[in-house]
């Protein structure tokens, strides 16, 4: 699989640095899984987000907190779209590995303890799977992913993503 066979580029420049990097030191094709930190905003903010207007459950339930907007909302439409785009597309290789909330410390090398206010604590943890960087990136560039993605950017105050190789360990 190469390059030339996804449209995977945004046309932020420092982004599709990003994947590219990601991609040359991966793989083509390869499988991974992307960690995104989470920190919720107390009320999620749909103001200016275009596909808030087409939302049903946002035109049922306009207002809604971070975490509801993104545990409620995002999180089932999300999988339903990924049931449908890579049931198709490739198998069930892209799932919800883990969704987890209350990050709390519990080894900070002698540092001062992160509390809530720090920018160093996290609300949340979500970690996918997906069949390859250039597969992932292909999806969220779908209209599909961005009825789902709208509950994402209004529930979110930050996130940080990295992407992984998955690492067969023997049991």
């Amino acid at each position: 699989m190469n390059e030339a066979n996804y449209d995977i580029y945004s046309g932020d420049d420092a982004r599709d640095r990003l994947v590219k990097s990601a991609i040359d030191k991966i793989g083509h094709g390869k499988p991974i899984v992307i960690i995104n930190l989470l920190r919720f905003r107390e009320s999620a903010d749909y103001q200016g987000l275009t596909h808030a207007q087409t939302s049903e459950l946002v035109k049922q339930e306009p207002h809604c907190s971070g975490p509801d907007a993104y545990y409620k909302r995002y999180v089932p439409v999300y999988n339903d779209v990924c049931k449908k785009y890579f049931g198709k597309e490739h198998g069930a290789s892209q799932k919800i590995l883990y969704l987890g909330k209350e990050m709390l410390p519990l080894l900070n090398r002698g540092r001062v303890p992160v509390e809530e206010g720090d920018e160093r604590y996290w609300h949340a943890v979500i970690m996918l799977r997906y069949p390859s960087l250039e597969a992932a990136m292909q999806f969220i560039k779908t209209d599909e992913y961005w009825q789902a993605n709208v509950h994402r950017v209004a529930a979110l105050e930050d996130n940080v993503a990295w992407v992984t190789e998955p690492i067969e360990v023997a049991t």
